[in-house]
């Protein structure tokens, strides 16, 4: 533990949440100052607001316009704020974000990465293919990545996949903060009437409903989402918060997941290695990426014992 006055972070999604409060447990800062990205649709102020009402600090929750965002224009807007000695920063969402690290690190703050999921547990190597790599034109672009994200490595990750390593991070910690599993009282009930025991996690061009007809589920199964809704058996539920696949995981009703290449599977697997997992890929990551990027997400999960099948 190490104590500190100021601590600010970038906050990008929901699951974001533990990883952040397990770096206040270390540096025991007396304010934080936040920021989320505008326009976002996954994180609202007022949702990451609450995640510090136990806590006695001062907080202040500013925007962030990634639109607009460069390495000097990141930096001029640190420097508007009052002296911090460490930051949390999700290194590998933006270039402004890496690029800025050695120039923190040289005013000697400490920099704290926020992972960005199941990408940060390949190598870097693995990871730089994975985002960068499309053909022999990108090698020489893939090539400086690499070497940036070397000087851009932070200090620490709190990393919700530990104790798989954290790549952009020199060391990785594990979780000191697990909130995860806190349902609203009213979903439980029914979560628990519909003796819900199987998780469809959906995305990257696949619906709730394309993986429900390609598993052949009929009931029983519930689907989290990046707004706030849950659905259960086909019947989608308005909520007041947000829900992460992480929450239901640790209902501990689960013994199914049938996903597409999502993090909470390796998370699922991490926390009961006696789960079934099973991962529709569709070629949707290798075209919006990097081509390496489900080879990568496949070659990890298989040591954990997920499944896969192609589309």
């Amino acid at each position: 533990m190490i104590k500190i006055k100021h601590f600010v972070a970038i906050v990008k999604k929901p699951a974001d949440k533990d990883e952040i409060l397990s770096a206040l447990d270390y540096f025991k800062p007396d304010r934080v100052t936040l920021f989320i990205f505008k326009d976002s649709l996954r994180i609202e102020s007022e949702d990451v607001k609450k995640w510090f009402l136990s806590r006695l600090l001062t907080l202040e929750v500013l925007l962030l316009d990634t639109k607009a965002l460069t390495r000097n224009s990141f930096i001029l807007t640190l420097d508007k704020l009052d002296a911090f000695q460490a930051i949390a920063i999700p290194i590998g969402n933006h270039r402004a974000f890496y690029k800025s690290v050695p120039l923190l690190k040289k005013k000697g703050i400490k920099i704290i990465h926020v992972s960005d999921g199941v990408i940060d547990a390949f190598s870097l190597f693995g990871f730089c293919m994975s985002v960068k790599w499309k053909n022999f034109k990108s090698l020489f672009k893939l090539v400086v990545m690499y070497f940036e994200f070397l000087q851009g490595k932070a200090d620490y990750c709190f990393f919700q996949l530990y104790p798989l390593p954290a790549c952009l991070a020199k060391h990785t910690l594990p979780l000191t903060s697990k909130t995860a599993g806190v349902l609203p009282k009213s979903i439980m009930k029914l979560i628990l009437e519909k003796k819900v025991a199987t998780l469809l996690l959906p995305g990257w061009g696949e619906d709730e409903a394309d993986l429900q007809k390609t598993f052949n589920l009929k009931s029983n199964y519930c689907a989290t989402t990046k707004s706030k809704h849950i659905i259960i058996n086909g019947q989608q539920l308005s909520l007041d918060t947000f829900i992460t696949a992480e929450d239901v995981i640790h209902l501990g009703i689960i013994d199914r997941i049938y996903a597409t290449a999502s993090t909470a599977v390796y998370y699922a697997k991490l926390v009961n290695p006696d789960i079934y997992c099973k991962v529709l890929l569709n070629g949707y990551l290798n075209r919006q990426y990097g081509q390496y990027y489900e080879y990568f997400f496949r070659k990890k999960g298989q040591e954990l014992g997920i499944e896969f099948t192609h589309k």
